[in-house]
């Protein structure tokens, strides 16, 4: 949900980063599902794409989940 939000913005990683506050590297490594948001950074990513920190939360944990089984992960 997180990309296809800033797409539908029109922002890059970039343009998103520097408008929460972080590196264009953490937002690929959140949108890859590498990295969960702290509570601070959620709530910043779910107003600047006009969601509910609860979409954006369970969205997150949902691709970190997916990401752990692809590494042979449980």
């Amino acid at each position: 949900m997180m990309r296809e939000r800033r797409l539908a913005q029109g922002w890059s990683q970039q343009e998103l980063g520097r408008r929460v506050g972080c590196t264009k590297q953490h937002i690929s490594d959140l949108e890859k599902g590498k990295v969960l948001p702290s509570l601070r950074l959620l709530h910043r990513l779910a107003v600047a794409l006009h969601v509910t920190d609860t979409d954006l939360l369970s969205d997150s944990i949902a691709d970190v989940c997916a990401a752990s089984v692809g590494k042979g992960r449980p």
